[in-house]
């Protein structure tokens, strides 16, 4: 594993566009990318989790959708967006991420994830 890789990985981390994701143990930060061409992580544009969502939690993904499931079972789904660098640069591509928190109902405020599975209906 190369130094950089295990060095940033903070927490529990999917896979969204080919490229790792991780949503920091340390709450209120931002999520963040691996990039392999340097050896390092980077915060994404957009706000960090939202602050309903409390440790413990799950993650798991899904097309472009981040599911994190908090302390009391409310949910943060983070839609990651892929930006196009400019035609003339040598950039990269960068992330964003918008995030929309679905609360639990009271009756489930005292439990907690241990895992998390995304189901269509």
């Amino acid at each position: 594993m190369a130094v950089g890789l295990r060095k940033g990985w903070t927490g529990s981390s999917v896979v969204v566009y080919g490229h790792l994701f991780v949503v920091s143990e340390l709450e209120r930060l931002k999520l963040k990318v691996y990039d392999t061409e340097t050896d390092s992580w980077d915060a994404i544009n957009g706000p960090p989790l939202p602050e309903q969502i409390c440790k413990p939690f799950a993650v798991n993904a899904c097309d472009c959708h981040i599911y994190v499931v908090g302390r009391n079972l409310h949910v943060a789904v983070g839609h990651i967006s892929r930006l196009l660098p400019d035609e003339n640069s040598d950039e990269k591509w960068s992330f964003s991420v918008r995030w929309h928190v679905i609360d639990a109902p009271e009756s489930l405020s005292v439990l907690t994830p241990s895992s998390s599975q995304v189901m269509f209906a």
